[in-house]
């Protein structure tokens, strides 16, 4: 039903120039109410749709997310070196198995700790144990070529094995251990971002098979 608005006689005006003055203010009074009510929905949207940008477990951007950062960055450095690392979380879905909480608890950690460390991150895939890493190889370089600080950089997150991944003891005592899985390559500007992706997790993949890989110790600190 429509709302029945007061009129200016039910309001003790009268004379009609109280009553245009009336008319005018309900309107007034009503039209700066509907702009707040839009003001706030449109607030609403966008931070719906920021949140929409982000994976709500391990707080990583989404791959679509990502590629869109990684893609505005491009644009506003076009000279500048970038490097693209495919990291894998091992053993995780054997973990996940054994208990979804449990499962749930070791991405949540491993994300929150992965972005203390690396300037932006996003899932690589569906899937939930495959993490892509963008970095800026120029800021963390100093005196180091893109390629050395590449390969400084993979070093550093596989020395960083202990903190990404945290003590679980139902993990422990079902013998499942985590591992971290590592490859990296300096982004191509004149690649596609799919091709650059999979030369990273081609990378991830020969590290794997090299037996490169960082085994957990599980830290038993909390954060």
């Amino acid at each position: 039903m429509f709302e029945r608005l007061p009129s200016a006689e039910s309001n003790g005006y009268t004379e009609p120039a109280e009553r245009e003055a009336f008319k005018d203010g309900l309107s007034a009074g009503r039209f700066w109410g509907g702009i707040k009510v839009i003001s706030a929905m449109a607030a609403e949207r966008t931070i719906e749709q920021e949140q929409a940008r982000y994976d709500k477990m391990t707080g990583a951007f989404t791959e679509t997310a990502l590629i869109e950062e990684i893609r505005t960055d491009l644009q506003a450095n076009p000279d500048k070196p970038r490097g693209l690392f495919f990291i894998d979380l091992g053993n995780f879905k054997k973990a996940n198995k054994r208990s979804q909480d449990e499962g749930d608890q070791v991405l949540h950690q491993f994300g929150t700790r992965l972005r203390r460390l690396t300037d932006k991150f996003g899932r690589a895939s569906d899937k939930a144990d495959e993490f892509l890493v963008y970095v800026d190889l120029e800021s963390r370089g100093g005196d180091r070529t893109p390629r050395e600080t590449l390969d400084f950089e993979i070093q550093r997150l596989r020395e960083a094995r202990d903190v990404l991944i945290a003590h679980h003891p139902h993990l422990d005592e079902g013998k499942v251990r985590l591992f971290v899985g590592i490859g990296g390559v300096i982004y191509d500007k004149n690649k596609s971002y799919e091709e650059n992706r999979r030369l990273a997790n081609n990378e991830m993949i020969i590290a794997k098979a090299l037996g490169h890989l960082e085994y957990g110790q599980y830290r038993t600190e909390e954060d």
